[in-house]
């Protein structure tokens, strides 16, 4: 078998970065068909122009193709068909990978990031090239009531209930909701004006009392230079202000 085949084939069993196994199988295509470049096109696209193409075939349906161009090489139909195979394996394999890793940043219950992922979040990012961050630390009352009087099953229910609702409100690229404890989620938001801020929370809250879940909320912003974990303080002290008449009152930002 072509030396080239069987580097593919170690490139896919290896497979996880989506973004360095394309570039490595690139650069094992160009050298198994002597072309002077591979292009990948993430569909499937009809009607193309006359060349070579691989398709990408995952779980029975076309997700992409590999564009050869300018090719010497002519392989016979049991190599061409070889190499299709490994290429889609490889692709299911990424598409697994991520999956699996996207789950382990998850909460089971809300389907929102979760605690450590937040904590691993922090550290890597550079929080000097964003100009403003606000957090919305928000309680949701009354869960663990629920969850002694009625059991957890209804509890998490009333925590999915409040995700749907959240993320009718935050759900922009700016925006990043995680859940922070048993009853807290929290919402990093980007470069947001407090106004516009505060009548999307003023929103989220109206959505939870339509179905009868109360929430405290508590509000802080940095700009330029700040520590994240301080900005929480202050959400959190905020947060315990608004508990105190959480059902009385419409949160306004002061």
């Amino acid at each position: 078998m072509n030396k080239n085949i069987v580097k593919l084939v170690m490139l896919a069993m290896g497979a996880h970065s989506r973004k360095n196994s394309l570039l490595e199988v690139n650069e094992c295509l160009k050298l198994i068909f002597k072309a002077s470049d591979i292009k990948y096109h993430d569909r499937f696209i009809t009607g193309k122009k006359e060349g070579t193409y691989l398709p990408v075939i995952v779980n029975g349906k076309n997700i992409g193709y590999y564009e050869i161009i300018n090719h010497e090489t002519i392989l016979s139909n049991e190599e061409f068909n070889f190499i299709i195979m490994i290429l889609s394996q490889m692709h299911f394999n990424i598409g697994e990978y991520s999956r699996m890793m996207n789950e382990m940043k998850v909460d089971k219950v809300t389907g929102l990031y979760h605690k450590g992922y937040f904590d691993a979040w922090c550290k890597k990012t550079d929080f000097k090239s964003i100009s403003k961050l606000s957090c919305v630390l928000i309680d949701v009352m009354e869960l663990r009531e629920i969850n002694n009087s009625f059991g957890y099953i209804i509890g998490d229910d009333m925590l999915k209930a409040t995700v749907q609702e959240i993320n009718k409100v935050f759900y922009s690229n700016y925006d990043m909701v995680f859940r922070y404890s048993g009853s807290k989620i929290i919402i990093l938001v980007k470069n947001q004006d407090n106004v516009i801020l505060t009548n999307r929370i003023n929103k989220l809250r109206d959505l939870l009392k339509s179905i009868d879940i109360n929430v405290a909320i508590g509000l802080s912003s940095g700009y330029d230079s700040f520590d994240i974990y301080h900005l929480i303080d202050i959400a959190e002290r905020n947060l315990n202000v608004d508990k105190k008449s959480y059902s009385e009152k419409k949160w306004v930002l002061k």
